[in-house]
């Protein structure tokens, strides 16, 4: 994951994320420090303004990556998952833990069981989304 980020003198960088604020200072100037910047461009798996704050795309980074333990796929699911049941990644941070993610054998064994049960396909269910990766189930 990495952004590009342009100072007010139009010289810009690309870092990864977790960005060294340090080191973005030394290569962009005191602007950083004050906030006199934007986000010009990035490589993430969920949308972000310009005038975003790099301490909290450094926070949603965490919070992706740690998931991303539980959830192997969760890099290329997020976007879905977002449009699916949330506003942007800082709603979908606030909820994540009423989220429920299966693959592999346990989730063909739910599927099966909720297609018997409910008879219907479960991608026009508020609740499931349905990829080739897993099923989420959002408890709302």
């Amino acid at each position: 994951m990495k952004i590009c980020v342009i100072n007010n003198f139009e010289k810009e960088c690309w870092v990864e994320l977790p960005i060294n604020l340090v080191e973005l200072k030394e290569e962009l100037g005191e602007d950083i420090e004050i906030g006199l910047y934007r986000i010009k461009a990035y490589e993430l798996p969920f949308d972000v303004s310009e005038d975003i704050s790099l301490f909290k795309l450094n926070k949603y980074y965490e919070v992706v990556t740690e998931m991303n333990v539980k959830i192997p796929t969760l890099n290329q699911e997020l976007r879905g998952i977002i449009n699916k049941w949330f506003e942007d990644i800082e709603d979908f941070i606030q909820n994540k833990d009423k989220i429920i993610y299966c693959s592999g054998e346990e989730m063909e064994a739910i599927f099966k069981h909720l297609i018997e049960k409910y008879e219907y396909d479960l991608n026009q269910a508020k609740s499931y989304l349905i990829t080739k990766n897993g099923i989420y189930y959002y408890k709302d």
